[in-house]
């Protein structure tokens, strides 16, 4: 079995690493240090499509497949571990539920501007007596 990148993924590697590189890793410890939200960072990753990776084209998605989604979403958190796990929850918690479960009209109202960044996905998550 080749588990080599193929041509397209070394490509998504390449785009996300440069940006990682630019704009993310010189801002790293800034994020981590104001505890606000990187509202203009996320909308830089929407604009290049990494809100949406690895979902259709016809949803506002980029249309990737689950691979090349986990290379971007490894070098996004090279650069800022909390910027990763924002495009995480966004992608794989709030929009692939959407994705999977959603009807048609929950996908056009809901996951499309999720995958255009119009939106940000969350999950809330609370446990007994621990919060």
């Amino acid at each position: 079995m080749d588990f080599s990148l193929s041509t397209e993924q070394k490509q998504i590697r390449d785009m996300v690493a440069e940006f990682t590189d630019e704009e993310i890793e010189p801002r790293a410890a800034e994020i981590d240090e104001s505890d606000e939200f990187p509202h203009d960072l996320v909308d830089e990753m929407a604009d290049l499509g990494l809100m949406g990776m690895p979902f259709p084209e016809e949803y506002g998605g980029a249309g990737l497949d689950y691979h090349s989604y986990a290379i971007g979403l490894e070098e996004i958190s090279r650069g800022s571990g909390g910027l990763g796990t924002i495009v995480a929850a966004h992608t794989s918690l709030a929009g692939n539920m959407l994705y999977e479960f959603g009807d048609e009209d929950q996908k056009q109202e809901y996951l499309a501007p999720l995958n255009r960044g119009e939106d940000v996905g969350a999950f809330a998550l609370s446990e007994a007596g621990a919060g």
